[in-house]
């Protein structure tokens, strides 16, 4: 993408995940302070569409804009996320979690003007969040792909979720989310839930394998899972693969809500879908009465379920 004027180049140095190598980040990192071009960077791309930073409405009125982030389809969405989506045309993204530096560096330094902007000042590598600091991990929604079926509205503990004025899901509450559940995006029926950092696709906003047949057909009805036994549901579900995902979904939300709910809320949500014991502590035990629950110690072992008493 030749252009006549600088590019407007934003450099994502994900500093809160390892789905970048360091020594990739390490190296373009330092290609692009050593090159002639203006660029911005960012210890998290993640971090500035959750505070809808302007940096990013700035960086999207750019005639040449130059993304060097993770995927392509998590990086639109980010920036959907800020109130600022991206032109369909006049953008490069660079999918950093693969390929070389030298490669990365092409492509966002092809064309530059050599000379053409002035002396770069010396920028200091982003850093992570200091200990204590919130590590920028929520869900983001592909409106590509969602149907607005609410499925994930339903499915969160934590109010993550709300539904806007003219009915659509959103993200409300990013800082609600727990740090590395994607439990939501397990039980998305349309894959249309991203989270960035995560390791694997589709989750990461990677390729996904678009059979609308099989979305269709492996579909989680919520108001089955959330009652009675879970395990017995997914028991019966057709797909395993799709089964075995939503059992993983529910293992991480009931993970996350021992962790960090209130008793009333851990009491509802265990009492629909008890997670099965492998230890002698009786703080999943769920009687007849929800009111029996007990919260769970911080030493707790119930929520590492016995893959064999699950199949």
């Amino acid at each position: 993408m030749a252009s006549s004027s600088p590019p407007t180049i934003l450099y994502c140095h994900c500093a809160n995940a390892d789905i970048i190598s360091q020594d990739v980040r390490q190296a373009v990192f330092a290609g692009l302070r050593a090159s002639p071009a203006a660029f911005e960077p960012t210890s998290d791309l993640c971090g500035l569409a959750a505070d809808r930073d302007p940096l990013l409405k700035q960086i999207a009125s750019g005639r040449d804009i130059r993304i060097a982030a993770c995927h392509e389809r998590a990086v639109r969405w980010l920036f959907t996320t800020a109130g600022t989506p991206l032109p369909n045309d006049r953008v490069k993204i660079v999918n950093m979690t693969s390929g070389s530096a030298d490669e990365i560096l092409t492509a966002l330094l092809a064309g530059v003007p050599c000379g053409s902007c002035c002396p770069q000042p010396e920028r200091p590598e982003p850093q992570a969040a200091a200990e204590g600091q919130w590590k920028p991990w929520f869900p983001v929604i592909d409106y590509d792909r969602c149907t607005g079926c609410k499925q994930c509205l339903n499915f969160c503990l934590f109010g993550v979720f709300e539904v806007s004025s003219d009915d659509k899901v959103q993200v409300a509450n990013p800082t609600n989310c727990k740090l590395n559940c994607p439990a939501c995006a397990r039980v998305c029926p349309e894959t249309a839930i991203i989270f960035p950092k995560h390791p694997s696709p589709p989750i990461n906003g990677g390729t996904v394998d678009d059979d609308r047949a099989h979305a269709e057909a492996t579909g989680v009805n919520l108001q089955d899972l959330l009652k009675g036994d879970v395990y017995e549901v997914l028991r019966q579900r057709d797909g395993r693969k799709t089964a075995k995902e939503i059992q993983q979904a529910m293992e991480e939300r009931a993970k996350c809500s021992c962790a960090s709910k209130p008793l009333e809320t851990l009491r509802a949500s265990m009492a629909a879908s008890p997670p099965e014991c492998d230890s002698d502590c009786e703080c999943h035990e769920v009687e007849s009465q929800a009111d029996n629950l007990q919260p769970c110690e911080c030493d707790c072992e119930c929520n590492q379920t016995d893959d064999d008493a699950r199949k």
